[in-house]
């Protein structure tokens, strides 16, 4: 992937008093940082040592002209940094008022002032600002922050009072550091300035700044993704900046319906499985390439947010089977099968499942879902394959099914056949399994609770009271070792056919006593894999794999896709 980007460490000094001007595009999100973002933030510039500097993150701009750039990441950090400047001179004023070295304090105030705020012409008033934040924020900003005056309290936007909430907090942490002079209150700004260090990042481009955004999430470093999508498909839409207050306000809603949909859920993998669900495979790095090429007047624009809008609540749920998305009765069949693609992190169908969604009837969409779990299971979780084997046929089906042209089970099913796993195969695979359960045994757990049902369907199975156990302990005694033999031991132990489920209670009893004692307790056990383990005398290597075949026939019945019964 190639990236054209200019990153460089910068002070606030260097940001923003070089004579460069900043704004933030009008779409983006409005200031949201509260108290305890302030109280982080102040306790971290306070506690900075003689000679250090504090880190404050990657700033991710993009250049406009040559003095100009637009704040595609961190404007909430600016912004606060600008408000302590702004509460400083705030205070100078105040000494001014009061006669305290008014002509030292004046210079003092319109040298911070031109310096990191901006101009204010001397006959209007008004602020020529370094920093412009976005519509629903900057004329506050500017008409009473940057001007020096008391904001009103009644009338304003929430973000509004936040920014000037904001500068009530740090004008009481400015007072109770004890800076009451103007040659202090000068000072702290001086040394604060240096001491702040960011990475800027500047890109030429929308897309260039997607890349980044993507690279840098991929590392950990969590960026506004969502920020940047919405402000590009605004501002295709708003390209003639003709959109009046309602249109913007029905925008900002359908925009606010999507994220408040998602959630906590990653906004990036949303947009990549939504787009995937009815357009050719695009891989993440190309994807804002291939959203710019196609969402570019404001019919598309239009249109793809209404998509986004639609998928945002069937995605989201997709990410839970306790989601009470799945708790209406004709959906209700579908809580299995989330379930398994929920705990063995299956994501590939998740396009295919938003195209079979819409486009399905409830009972056909469970069916579907059916499909996919059986596939996954023997394709991912038992056969352990390169998931990006699937993509591609995912896609296609995806695409089926959103053009028309697969519109019924038989097709889906012939489609998705090329990754099902044949019978013999997916046996040879199950019979061979094991699974680490040290960290957790939450997935085998499930896997056996399975096999149960595929014997005793009507069996009532509380999968949260159930525990796992090693038949051959994880940690066997000396009687053990004797008996199953030292050469074998540590691959058998993690054999699905080494394990079965108890109850709470019966697992605290058994302990890690003989295999006979153990049989004792399986015996009375209602689960019949549990009680089938009696049947064998002594438990060795072969007693495990003897078992687990038999497991593996269940596991065959169970995860089954029947392709000669198709229903129409």
């Amino acid at each position: 992937m190639s990236l054209n980007f200019d990153t460089k460490n910068q002070t606030f000094r260097q940001i923003m008093g070089n004579g460069l001007k900043y704004w933030v595009p009008k779409f983006q999100r409005d200031y949201a940082w509260s108290q305890e973002q302030w109280e982080d933030l102040w306790q971290d510039l306070i506690g900075i040592e003689e000679g250090e500097q504090h880190y404050l993150g990657y700033l991710v701009l993009q250049n406009k002209d040559a003095r100009t750039f637009a704040v595609i990441d961190g404007q909430q950090r600016l912004t606060t940094i600008s408000i302590i400047i702004l509460a400083i001179l705030y205070r100078l004023q105040a000494l001014i008022e009061q006669g305290e070295e008014a002509q030292a304090n004046q210079i003092r105030m319109d040298t911070l002032r031109n310096t990191f705020i901006g101009f204010t012409d001397p006959v209007s008033l008004s602020t020529q600002a370094k920093l412009t934040l976005n519509r629903n924020n900057d004329a506050f900003f500017r008409r009473y922050l940057c001007k020096l005056e008391i904001p009103p309290v009644r009338g304003i936007k929430r973000s509004e009072r936040l920014l000037g909430k904001a500068c009530e907090f740090f004008d009481a942490r400015i007072g109770e550091e004890g800076l009451n002079t103007g040659e202090a209150l000068a000072g702290f700004v001086e040394q604060l300035i240096d001491k702040m260090l960011f990475t800027t990042i500047t890109v030429g481009s929308d897309l260039n700044a997607y890349k980044v955004f993507e690279t840098l999430n991929a590392r950990g470093v969590q960026l506004s993704v969502p920020d940047l999508v919405k402000n590009y498909v605004f501002s295709i839409i708003d390209a003639g900046h003709e959109l009046h207050g309602q249109e913007i306000a029905d925008l900002e809603e359908t925009w606010g319906a999507i994220t408040s949909q998602l959630g906590q859920n990653d906004f990036t993998r949303f947009i990549h499985a939504e787009w995937n669900s009815r357009n050719p495979l695009v891989q993440k790095n190309s994807l804002f390439k291939r959203i710019k090429q196609n969402v570019n007047d404001r019919e598309s624009a239009y249109d793809y947010l209404r998509k986004l809008e639609y998928a945002s609540q069937t995605y989201a749920a997709l990410q839970s089977s306790d989601d009470e998305f799945w708790k209406r009765t004709e959906y209700s069949d579908a809580i299995p099968y989330i379930t398994i693609l929920n705990l063995f992190n299956i994501s590939q169908p998740t396009g295919l499942l938003l195209s079979a969604y819409e486009k399905f009837t409830p009972a056909r969409f469970v069916k579907i879902l059916g499909y996919i779990s059986a596939l996954s299971i023997r394709f991912n979780v038992i056969g352990s394959r390169p998931p990006n084997e699937q993509e591609p046929v995912y896609n296609r089906v995806a695409q089926g099914i959103a053009q028309g042209s697969i519109s019924n089970l038989v097709g889906v099913k012939g489609a998705l056949r090329e990754t099902y796993v044949p019978d013999d195969q997916f046996k040879s695979d199950f019979q061979k399994k094991q699974f680490k359960t040290t960290q957790s045994s939450k997935k085998v757990r499930y896997l056996l609770a399975q096999l149960e049902r595929q014997i005793n369907p009507t069996l009532a199975l509380a999968d949260g009271q159930l525990t796992l156990e090693h038949i051959l302990p994880r940690n066997p005694s000396q009687e053990w070792l004797a008996a199953f033999g030292p050469d074998s031991i540590d691959d058998s132990i993690e054999m699905l056919g080494n394990m079965t489920l108890l109850s709470a209670s019966e697992n605290r009893e058994i302990g890690n006593v003989s295999f006979d004692d153990k049989k004792a307790i399986f015996s009375k056990s209602p689960l019949s894999i549990t009680r089938e383990i009696c049947e064998v005398n002594v438990w060795t290597r072969e007693a495990i794999e003897a078992r687990q075949s038999w497991l593996a026939d269940l596991a065959v019945a169970r995860w089954q896709i029947e392709f000669q019964s198709d229903i129409r």
